[in-house]
């Protein structure tokens, strides 16, 4: 496994982890719309249009967001880990 194998894996990796981040994004805008035009006043958290816990899937989205953000600081932070040709060696399977 060459260097360039493993920056372009590493490069794809970000990318997908970025996509993942606005996808999280994305549905917790959606989910907080939800909230405030799907649920009667009477209700905490289940919508009156689908029936489903809004609360529930917001606490699941802010967690992929967690996760999303915390991949993505740890490979950032890997970005400068030395890839030795001894290192690439050894961990070659």
């Amino acid at each position: 496994m060459t260097k360039s194998k493993v920056k372009k894996g590493y490069y794809l990796f970000i990318i997908l982890i970025l996509c993942t981040l606005l996808l999280f994004i994305y549905a917790y805008i959606n989910t907080q719309v939800s909230l405030v035009y799907e649920v009667p006043a009477g209700t905490e958290c289940m919508s009156a249009v689908s029936g489903k816990d809004l609360c529930r899937t917001l606490n699941r989205t802010k967690a992929g967001i967690g996760c999303s953000v915390f991949l993505l600081t740890l490979l950032c932070s890997l970005y400068h880990f030395p890839l030795t040709k001894n290192w690439l060696d050894a961990n070659d399977c």
